[in-house]
């Protein structure tokens, strides 16, 4: 058993999201929020991962002093590098609220006056549709369990269905490669996750395609 660094991504229909825009009368200024499904406990997602309730719950808990205190921002999209924390020069939005109902953290989301969270407002503006996803560790037990799991930040996030888009897990490897952990990671990924296989292949043909010319 080890530590992963573990993403899970929730597309808008799965998060439920609901966004809304305020105007400030006294300034014209447009404010954008959103609110939905951040996380989700024990249901099994995409990535053959299993959440029980009690581990998103604690993570809920532990988050809520940042909330409290407005320190409980997310990044648009996740960073290409291996970071778990969050870069101020990157934060697109801050949580107003973070709760359990039911099985689920619900929560909700200011669009913040940044570079990044002008995008994300551009975007919600366009009539566009963001989806969320958690950053964090935890370790991963028998048949997908996750226990001990510590949320760092929830991002904003494009979810695109294209058949070639870099499945999680092999994003997810290559973050603990990058972290020094070795490419282990990346070979269980290749053999647990037909999706990572699909990709792999499709990306190896297209570099054999281009050495040939």
């Amino acid at each position: 058993m080890k530590t992963s660094f573990l993403i899970e991504t929730y597309t808008p229909e799965q998060a439920q999201t609901l966004a809304e825009s305020f105007v400030d009368e006294s300034t014209g200024k447009r404010s954008w929020y959103l609110q939905g499904i951040c996380m989700m406990g024990d249901a099994e997602n995409r990535n053959k991962r299993k959440y029980p309730v009690q581990e998103i719950a604690r993570a809920v808990e532990s988050l809520q002093e940042a909330v409290k205190n407005k320190q409980c921002f997310g990044e648009l999209d996740h960073p290409l590098d291996s970071r778990i924390a969050i870069e101020l020069k990157n934060v697109s939005h801050m949580f107003e609220s973070l709760s359990m109902q039911g099985t689920n953290a619900i929560g909700r989301i200011k669009i913040l006056d940044t570079p990044m969270g002008s995008i994300a407002s551009k975007i919600l503006e366009g009539g566009g549709r963001l989806g969320v996803s958690s950053r964090g560790t935890g370790d991963v037990m028998e048949g997908g369990v996750v226990k001990n799991f510590q949320c760092s930040c929830i991002d904003l996030v494009a979810t695109p269905s294209a058949q070639n888009a870099m499945p999680e897990s092999i994003y997810e490897a290559l973050q603990q490669t990058a972290q020094g952990r070795g490419v282990q990671t990346l070979a269980e990924a290749l053999h647990e996750d037909k999706a990572a296989q699909k990709y792999f292949n499709t990306e190896v043909q297209k570099f054999i395609r281009s050495l040939l010319g």
